[in-house]
């Protein structure tokens, strides 16, 4: 009895001491269960299982991690100063009530575009609503709107060491998990709570839920910020580059995936007056769509399908309690929970 508790309490001692880490190393195991196809290969050519992981993680840290870490800082760095520029700006908007016109901030000449303004007296012809307060109402937002990006950017900005750490975790991970895959393997087939054939089952559903939610999502996500970049490059739209790349982030989120960063560019095009880059930005903008639903399922063949409802729910709430990393581990461990879930129904 005494000695069940020392090992409980040792066990409480544990997580409670690993858990800062604990979404890192989830990561590194979801690319390890990745990757180890590879390493399965390497090992078959008489590579040291050793310098089979160190060559895998080391390539992808130098081609994958490292530059997509590196555009999210930039990327990020960049949106705070470009909000703290137009912090001045969004502090002088009106509200609601003032005059229209009183400042010439760039949100507040937004709000009263002409073409804006013909929109808003449309739509106070079908409800009881002043065109101006209309207008005014929508700086409002788009100034609260604006301050609350601004906050999250400076506060992600500020957790950027924390992010590097965690980067590190989870490439040191990467290595361990798959040198010492098949005796984790091994390890969990003796102490599952399942049958040795539904530990097995559901080992290879885990496999399955990685390789669908990360690989088919980031060859979504490749594709569809090509296509836009195509568009972007045609219409001769500045900062191509970091459109794209934040098209690429955007599809990951299921259901919403692109549209907003596509739509948003659709828009500003439209209301500088030049209807030709607009009309072709709009018709990437659908390509880049509809891209999903073409490479996702040439990737999965066949791979395990979630329910759209589920997937959003699953990533939102992964990247409310874990940050980007829940965008890949939510909808996992939904997958592995409906997995679970089929094997007791049998």
């Amino acid at each position: 009895m005494l000695r069940n508790l020392f090992i409980g309490l040792l066990l409480v001692l544990f997580v409670w001491v690993c858990f800062p880490l604990i979404t890192p190393v989830a990561m590194g195991g979801v690319f390890a269960l990745l990757f180890y196809p590879w390493f399965e290969k390497l090992e078959e050519r008489r590579v040291p299982s050793a310098l089979a992981a160190a060559m895998i993680t080391l390539s992808f840290t130098l081609l994958v991690l490292l530059p997509i870490s590196i555009l999210i800082v930039t990327a990020m760095k960049a949106g705070v100063e470009e909000f703290k520029d137009l912090q001045a700006q969004w502090q002088a908007i009106p509200s609601v009530g003032a005059s229209a016109g009183a400042d010439d901030s760039w949100m507040s000449q937004l709000a009263h575009h002409p073409r804006v303004l013909a929109f808003v007296r449309q739509v106070s012809r079908f409800f009881p609503v002043q065109a101006e307060e209309l207008v005014a109402t929508t700086a409002d937002a788009l100034k609260v709107i604006g301050m609350k990006v601004g906050q999250w950017l400076g506060t992600a900005a500020s957790r950027i060491p924390g992010m590097a750490l965690a980067l590190v975790v989870a490439i040191v991970s990467l290595y361990f998990f798959l040198v010492d895959g098949k005796r984790l393997a091994l390890f969990v087939r003796r102490n599952s709570f399942f049958s040795p054939g539904q530990t097995v089952e559901l080992m290879g559903n885990l496999s399955t839920m990685a390789r669908s939610v990360v690989l088919a999502s980031v060859a979504s996500g490749i594709a569809q910020s090509l296509i836009m970049l195509i568009g972007l490059l045609i219409a001769g739209v500045t900062n191509p580059g970091m459109i794209g790349f934040l098209v690429f982030l955007g599809s990951f989120l299921p259901l919403v995936g692109s549209a907003p960063v596509t739509l948003t560019v659709v828009l500003m095009a439209l209301l500088e007056g030049n209807s030709r880059s607009a009309l072709i930005l709009a018709i990437f903008a659908a390509l880049t769509s509809v891209a999903d639903n073409f490479v996702r399922p040439a990737v999965l063949k066949g791979g395990a399908n979630m329910h759209p409802l589920m997937a959003f729910v699953s990533a939102f709430g992964g990247l409310q309690l874990f940050g980007l990393s829940g965008l890949f581990l939510g909808p996992i461990v939904a997958g592995l929970f409906m997995a679970v879930v089929r094997l007791n129904v049998k």
